[in-house]
């Protein structure tokens, strides 16, 4: 089990870095999440990261175009190989 902090996650409602006020649901949590790491909130946002929570490659948003994805996927892969 990773040993990461990740305040975002408490069960109990929490301050957010976003816009400072409480989160109780996970789901606006992530959104908060999202936004303050990655400056967008849309959905789905695709973010693969390495196992110290490093970026991959960088971040897309949704794309109709199936091969477009699999190239986001084969340049992680290729990436997460090269970190070994």
């Amino acid at each position: 089990m990773s040993t990461i902090n990740r305040p975002y996650l408490k069960a109990n409602g929490s301050l957010q870095p976003y816009d400072g006020k409480v989160k109780k649901t996970l789901g606006k949590k992530y959104a908060d999440f999202q936004i303050s790491r990655y400056g967008v909130n849309a959905q789905p946002y695709y973010v693969l990261l390495d196992g110290k929570e490093q970026l991959l490659v960088q971040p897309r948003a949704y794309d109709l175009n199936a091969d477009h994805f699999v190239e986001f996927l084969d340049e992680a892969i290729t990436e997460f190989n090269r970190r070994k």
